[in-house]
């Protein structure tokens, strides 16, 4: 008897591979040293081991040292990567690969293979398409390394081609979920009578269970459910949907919290990576990011006709291939004028209130979970500037704030600021002060971070013969303090340092 399983509708699940979108890059720059090479379950280990290297992936069973070496972006030795391997095996299996280790390999790279950046299989050679490559194409600027290609268009790329039914997973579901949404948004929006921005955060599970791409089936299932239940269905309710949607499929070791709130959370996490999802009702509503309009209709017009494959290779070859048209015109920004973003500001700040942007920026300091329902959907170091550029506006009422990270038509963060920039400008009183946040502990901030921040410095001063630096870090290492103290001696630089509690504490 066959120990392979049958095809089945299923939600869908982007959180069982890689969680983390922003560590697909290093992820993928550690794998591109293999680029070429015959994989094999002992090759498997072996990327894994240097994923351990680089602290990219930290097994929890670990001897002293080893975590202060990964902060300090010190490399572990063969010997201590070997250990760390030896005493954490992993009980865990995934189809082709052998138990262990090689299965925790394919766990890590599935989604970027599924998304076209890189192909393998065991036995076969690891293939590196032209997206993968360019998605870690770097560019070295004097003592500062920056991505060629902005990681917005990457995913967009990715994730209007992307396929529920396709040769790498056994589901029955036939749509591409992205197209599907951006379909029904655009459905919903423009029937008569409704006053509703997209689809309630509460809807999007019918989305990720939806059967097929009918995307007017599913904005009439939207429509009958908000008659009966408005937006105020408990979860219990959207399960029973959601069951009821795949005609009485079981969730078996699925949790309801998982199906209803932990997956679509997730979804929504990397649609907005896209650009092209904005958050409206303080959150509670997905729509369309008017910013971005002209790029939605060219996507429902060139990438809405679902498409069947005979193989992971022909899968593969049509996810990897680069839409030249797409990427000139996700590459058009929106610039919103100094008013507009101080709005923004202004909005946030009310919708959060202080005491919630400080208590969240010392979450991030103790490396804790977000408590609030929309900040958890922004990655950690993105939720830094946003809050950061939240709490210098508090501070400091009557200046000018510019948080130079991405973002919506509703001023919510998308992605970092681009390379080259400071994180934050401060305008005050004819005034400029920079402001620069990390997360990196360690002495790895003196090279990573204070080395590129004081040419940022540099750059402004004639322009801006007062400007002066802050960095904001969840602890200064003293070598950082010493930098800051040399480049003052010997530049007359002013770059301050605080932690982030510090920063969130002060008045």
């Amino acid at each position: 008897m066959s120990s392979v399983r049958s095809s089945q509708y299923k939600p869908l699940l982007l959180s069982t591979t890689m969680r983390n979108p922003e560590r697909m890059r290093p992820f993928l720059k550690v794998l591109k040293n293999f680029d070429g090479q015959i994989l094999t379950n002992a090759l498997c280990v072996e990327i894994v081991g240097e994923l351990i290297r680089f602290g990219l992936y930290r097994p929890t069973k670990r001897v002293s040292g080893i975590f202060e070496k990964w902060n300090d972006d010190e490399l572990l030795t063969d010997d201590e990567v070997a250990k760390l391997i030896s005493d954490n095996p992993q009980n865990h299996k995934e189809a082709g690969f052998d138990k262990g280790w090689p299965s925790r390999f394919d766990t890590q790279f599935a989604l970027m293979k599924r998304l076209g950046f890189v192909f393998y299989r065991i036995g076969e050679v690891i293939r590196f398409s032209e997206l993968g490559n360019r998605f870690i194409e770097t560019i070295e600027n004097d003592d500062e390394i920056t991505y060629k290609f902005d990681e917005e268009f990457v995913f967009l790329n990715a994730f209007v081609k992307y396929h529920r039914k396709n040769p790498f997973q056994r589901v029955l579901n036939h749509n591409r979920p992205l197209v599907l949404l951006l379909q029904t948004i655009r459905e919903l929006e423009s029937r008569p009578g409704n006053d509703t921005p997209g689809i309630s955060r509460r809807e999007l599970p019918f989305l990720l269970v939806w059967k097929d791409a009918d995307y007017k089936a599913l904005a009439d299932y939207i429509v009958a459910f908000r008659q009966k239940w408005s937006f105020s269905a408990s979860d219990e309710v959207v399960f029973d949907a959601c069951e009821e949607i795949l005609g009485g499929w079981h969730v078996g070791k699925m949790k309801m919290h998982t199906v209803v709130s932990e997956e679509p959370d997730e979804a929504l996490r990397k649609f907005r990576l896209t650009g092209l999802i904005s958050l409206r009702g303080n959150g509670r509503f997905v729509s369309i990011n008017t910013d971005k309009s002209t790029v939605v209709d060219y996507v429902l017009q060139e990438h809405a006709e679902m498409k069947t494959f005979s193989s992971e290779e022909e899968y593969f070859s049509f996810a990897s291939e680069i839409d030249d048209q797409l990427l000139l015109l996700a590459e058009v920004e929106t610039v919103h004028d100094a008013d507009v973003d101080e709005a923004h500001q202004r909005k946030w700040i009310e919708f959060f209130g202080e005491e919630t942007v400080r208590h969240e920026l010392v979450h991030l300091a103790k490396k804790r979970k977000s408590t609030n329902e929309l900040l958890k959907l922004v990655p950690n170091p993105l939720r830094l500037e946003f809050l950061t550029t939240l709490l210098l506006k508090i501070k400091s009422n009557t200046s000018r704030v510019i948080g130079h990270y991405k973002a919506d038509d509703e001023g919510f963060p998308i992605s970092h600021a681009p390379g080259n920039t400071p994180d934050i400008e401060v305008f005050e009183q004819g005034t400029l002060k920079l402001v620069e946040v990390t997360l990196m502990t360690g002495r790895v901030q003196v090279h990573a971070e204070m080395i590129p921040i004081a040419r940022h410095l540099r750059s402004k001063l004639a322009a801006n013969p007062d400007a002066s630096l802050l960095f904001v870090a969840p602890a200064i290492h003293e070598d950082a303090n010493e930098y800051a103290a040399f480049v003052k001696y010997s530049e007359s630089l002013n770059i301050s340092t605080q932690s982030i509690e510090q920063f969130a504490e002060a008045v």
